[in-house]
């Protein structure tokens, strides 16, 4: 046989050559091939070359091996099938034909799993079983099982980051909840979840306060928590582990943590019954104070290169278990004591070293040039000429060779502090296999037996293996992007990047194998996907994604929130959709209604959190908004917070605090100045009662104008009321009920600088980070006038619109407030009006909303006599809105009218002169959008003192998007100096009569009920101090609750009061709180 092309004095070695071409798929690193030859003899044979591929006979890569190799390995290769040959060149380059082909199939076993659980919801049920739990954590696999107290739990849907299962019937007690991959990866949650005896009665505790507040890290602390509700019996977390309960009352536990990481984790009581409390940030972990070890002596201070020096060295703070390194190399610990150890020195190269004592708890010393290697001839020391490859892979297996002088037999060489293995040696080459190590560059030192070496520093860089992508789902997606699509292959990392051409997609999740990532938008055509690890190391899959015309596209969805429990129906407003399936947070919804440009679904069940809500059409074509719904978690901290708020010569402001629960309930209170400066206040509310916060128990404060931060474990009735007085009796107020959190998009339906009127924006930045913020104003003419206005960390800026742009002098408007930067704001508006010389002698004030709707309802209006109403709509679309108003009276059938809303401008409706049964009516309405546009609306109410007079003073309200059985009046009053009335206004928006009770809160605590009928499509107006006697010459505030758990209520507050002289010189109304 001869191998064609071989020149010959090659022919007869190449018939060796050609048969025995043999391979060994490395067991110890994956993705490793190594193939061997039997060598040449020929004179003039100058190396050999080595080529593969994934098809027989087809060769795409090639590599050129000197002579004397009769080895090679590949590492780093990914999964698939191989086909590899070899032929030889001579010195003119001469080639001889192909060797026979080995083919070599490399597949790779997943990563194992590591899941982890962060939490459960709910995280209690009953012993009967048949719960359906929430489990939010990562790295969860398909097919993975769940335990809860070790009885098998069944799994009813799952994705990567969550699960849901049904609970098996248990005992009472607090239990693990376990997770097990398929391939292993298990994760156990300790003392997670809670079986209560099915029918028993729950009872929450309630945490005050916790003492000591921080400890080490270490544990075994002596905590003490204060409260309320505490059951013997009850458990202890601190981060999801528990801790060990020494005793137990009804207001104190003390208990003894467990070890845990640096830094805030909560505290969760969990009482037997089920009840529990979760307090935020309850308790520090902190690192214990570390006492370094000091360096005096090192005796001797040199020795030998080929090591076994004995060292003594003397100091403070050594401990068992301590490291003495001579540069890079651990000695080995003979003794130790806290003054003394000994030691024996590692072999190394000449020269001086850095010697480093560290204690087993990262107390280290160390002193620079401690010792001194010593040759005891440098006659025949080594040295590296070359070395080849200069990386490898972490998992160590990288063959290298070494080139150089005078290596010996037992030469040992170092990657970093670490031996690799010397494969072979000779006087000038070596081949060494590295060992595994971390992720960096390394220092190379090749030492002798006789102690004579060399070191290269900064040598060999340990790489992590390239990414492979194998496969991609969905391959194609609308040209506006945010298609979310998995990624499956091997080797991705934490920091990976996906982009396509320059475009960079977001990373949703990463795991080893795989990568969800969200489409950039691109023009339609068949693109390629770059996947980059954080160390540059990439891949490229060409033609990889499709982009095509078209397609589904979300613009809004309305609501933005609702309950775990799911079964409310929301709205998803865009464009493009076509038989479109909908899933929430990774779980299907069902479709009620499809349009091309809108889709009402109901919501599904899931854990707290906000998540994306993903739109597929039947083509496969699909688009996902990211964080786009928020489930609630009705036993999540209430948080509430206020932009405005003075108190001086001027204006005086107060605070109603009403709490509905059967037990009391801690608040803190931040009042935040104008200098940035926070003051904190701590109080409990008793159950079923009221309290006030006004200037003579509030701290002093530093400026007369602040803003209020209030947070509570349960939810309460809270509600700003501001009065001014000039010196006088007071003559007017307003009100409001703040805001739920910080948003980096605001709007505002309401605003006029005509005839008198003055208009303020109020924006606190409560974060520490500047805010640039965009103000658009949107004219009743159609004109829009855009201004930017910085707000400073930790403060409040004022906009007076009138002075804000000469356009805004004489207008009426409504306004989107939007955070250029993302920094989130609070935007609240107030509006004045002067007659004559006072000042501000009417006025009213209202938070903006985050989000526009569909659909709106205002509970409180009343028209005639000296009333006037105006319902002000915004429409920040760039489209109109067509509007259909119910007017609801009590008794009487809804009165409907349609209106347009222009584009981006405002609309007023002056309801007195809307229809003459308008002219002198009490109204509660309904703003229904017919069209896919969402609108903001808001209602203002004027009065004179007599028909033909002034306006004297107003109230104003946002409606608000939703109804409920359960609504609470935070503030209400009777008597008093300004002889007030308060008035609870309730609207029925359903089509059959409800029943309403009404529960007066007083700051003694519960006083009585009453319970009255509201009619269908109705409104129904209290006289609080004419149902509830008892409320006269007090504060008070009022709970309203359907009988039946599906009214769809919506409640408001009004108030007034006199001066000597003007009968209600002030007014205030407020949107009443929603209840869980």
């Amino acid at each position: 046989m001869i191998c064609p092309g071989l020149p010959g004095q090659f022919r007869r070695a190449w018939l060796t050559l050609c048969l025995l071409l043999l391979v060994q798929a490395g067991p110890a690193l994956a993705g490793s091939v190594r193939l061997y030859w039997d060598p040449n003899t020929e004179p003039d044979l100058a190396g050999y070359v080595l080529v593969y591929g994934n098809a027989s006979g087809v060769y795409t890569t090639s590599v050129t091996l000197p002579a004397s190799a009769v080895t090679h390995e590949f590492i780093d290769l990914p999964d698939g099938t191989y086909y590899f040959a070899v032929r030889a060149f001579n010195a003119a380059n001469a080639q001889s034909g192909y060797s026979n082909e080995v083919r070599v199939v490399i597949s790779t076993p997943d990563e194992d799993s590591s899941p982890t659980i962060t939490s459960l919801t709910p995280s209690s049920g009953p012993t009967t079983g048949g719960t359906t739990i929430t489990i939010s954590g990562s790295d969860f696999r398909a097919g993975a099982t769940v335990f809860v107290g070790g009885t098998p739990a069944t799994v009813t849907a799952a994705t990567d980051t969550w699960a849901t299962v049904v609970a098996p019937a248990s005992s009472a007690g607090l239990v693990a909840v376990t997770l097990t991959n398929p391939d292993g990866g298990t994760y156990t949650f300790p003392s997670s979840f809670t079986y209560v005896t099915a029918g028993a009665p729950v009872s929450d505790p309630v945490i005050t306060s916790v003492t000591p507040a921080s400890g080490p890290t270490t544990g075994g602390s002596a905590v003490t928590l204060s409260g309320v509700g505490f059951q013997a019996g009850a458990t202890v977390l601190f981060g999801g582990s528990p801790g060990t309960v020494t005793s137990v009352t009804t207001t104190s536990i003390k208990v003894t943590n467990p070890v845990g990481p640096a830094g805030p984790v909560t505290i969760t009581v969990v009482n037997p019954d089920g009840g529990s409390m979760t307090m935020a940030a309850a308790f520090t972990y902190v690192q214990p104070a570390v006492t370094a070890p000091t360096i005096s002596t090192i005796s001797p201070a040199s020795g030998p290169t080929t090591g076994n020096t004995l060292v003594t060295m003397t100091g403070t703070g050594f401990k068992a278990g301590v490291i003495v390194k001579f540069g890079d190399v651990a000695g080995s610990v003979t003794s130790v004591a806290t003054t003394t150890l000994s030691v024996l020195t590692p072999a190394a190269v000449a020269g001086p070293v850095a010697v480093t004592v560290t204690n087993t708890d990262g107390g280290a010393a160390s002193r620079g040039a401690g010792f001194t290697y010593v040759a005891t001839s440098t006659a025949g020391s080594p040295t590296v000429t070359s070395f080849s490859p200069s990386f490898g892979s972490i998992a160590g297996g990288t063959n290298v060779t070494i080139t150089g002088t005078n290596f010996k037999s037992g030469v040992v060489v170092r990657l970093g502090a670490l031996s690799g293995t010397v494969m072979s040696v000779t006087a000038t080459s070596i081949v060494v296999r590295t060992p595994a190590q971390t992720e960096g560059i390394v220092s190379l030192t090749v030492l002798n037996s006789d102690g004579n070496g060399v070191l290269l520093p900064q040598a060999f860089t340990y790489r992590a293996p390239a990414p492979v992508v194998t496969s991609l789902s969905p391959v194609k997606g609308p040209a506006m992007g945010n298609t979310d699509v998995t990624i499956n292959g091997s080797n991705f990392r934490a920091g990976v990047s996906v982009s396509v051409d320059t475009l960079q997609a977001t990373i949703v999740s990463v795991t080893a194998t795989r990568i969800v990532a969200r489409m950039p938008a691109h023009a339609p055509t068949l693109v390629g996907l770059t996947v980059t690890n954080p160390d540059s190391q990439l891949v490229w899959k060409p033609s990889a994604y499709t982009y095509v015309s078209g397609g589904p596209a979300i613009t809004q969805v309305l609501p933005g929130s609702g309950p775990m429990s799911g079964a409310n129906t929301i709205a998803i407003l865009g464009s493009g959709f076509s038989n479109a399936t909908v899933a929430i947070g990774g779980v299907n919804a069902t479709v009620l209604t499809r349009t091309a440009d809108m889709l009402t679904v109901r919501v599904p069940a899931h854990g707290a959190g906000v998540v994306a809500l993903l739109v597929r059409n039947s083509d496969g074509l699909s688009v996902t908004a990211p964080n786009a719904y928020a489930y609630e978690d009705p036993n999540a901290p209430f948080t509430r917070l206020f932009a405005e708020g003075a108190s001086g010569s001027f204006f005086q402001t107060r605070f109603a605090l009403a709490n509905p629960h059967d037990e009391a309930v801690p608040v803190t209170v931040t009042f935040t100045d104008t200098a940035g400066t926070p003051t904190t206040m701590e109080m409990t509310i008793a159950a079923g009662s009221r309290a006030t916060i006004d200037e003579s128990n509030r701290p002093p404060l530093a400026s007369e104008a602040f803003a209020t931060k209030f947070e509570a474990p349960r939810v309460l009735g809270i509600e700003r009321t501001m009065t001014w007085a000039a010196g006088g009796p007071i003559y007017g107020a307003h009100s409001d009920t703040g805001v739920a959190a910080p948003r980096t998009s605001w709007l505002l339906a309401e605003g006029a600088t005509i005839g008198g009127f003055n208009t303020f924006y109020l924006l606190q930045n409560p974060t520490t980070t500047a805010a640039e913020v965009k103000v658009q104003y949107l004219l009743s003419t159609g004109q829009r006038i855009e201004r930017i206005h910085p707000v400073a960390p930790l403060s409040r800026t004022n906009i007076w619109v009138n002075k804000d742009a000469p356009e805004l002098a004489a207008a009426e408007m409504s306004a989107t407030i939007t955070s250029l930067n993302n920094v989130p704001v609070v935007v609240e508006r107030s509006m004045y009006r002067n007659n004559g010389n006072e000042l501000f002698s009417a006025g009213h004030n209202s938070a903006a909303v985050d989000v526009p709707a569909l659909r709106w309802f205002l509970a409180e209006g009343a028209t005639g006599g000296t009333f006037d109403e105006f319902v002000l709509i915004a429409n920040p679309n760039g489209a109109p809105a067509n509007l259909k108003v119910s007017y609801l009276r009590a008794g009487k059938s809804p009165l409907v009218k349609n209106y347009t809303a222009a584009p981006q401008s405002r609309l007023t409706i002056w309801v007195d002169k809307e229809a003459p049964e308008l002219a002198s009516a009490e109204v509660s309405i309904i703003v229904e959008s017919l069209t896919a546009t969402p609108v903001v609306v808001e209602r203002s109410m004027w009065w004179r003192a007599t028909p033909a007079g002034e306006w004297i003073e107003a109230h104003n309200n946002r409606a608000v998007t939703t109804t409920t059985s359960r609504w609470l009046v935070a503030d209400g009053e009777s008597g008093g100096p300004g002889d007030a009335t308060t008035y609870v206004l309730v609207a029925n928006t359903a089509a059959a009569a409800a029943q309403v009770r009404f529960t007066l809160l007083t700051e003694s605590g519960v006083a009585r009920t009453v319970q009255d009928t509201v009619t269908a499509n109705g409104r129904y107006s209290m006289d609080v101090a004419g149902t509830f006697p008892e409320a006269r010459g007090k504060r008070f505030s009022v709970l309203v609750e359907g009988v039946s758990s599906s009214a769809a209520l919506v409640v408001e507050r009004a108030s007034y009061s006199s001066t000597p002289t003007t009968t209600w010189a002030a007014g205030t109304n407020s949107l009443a709180m929603p209840l869980p």
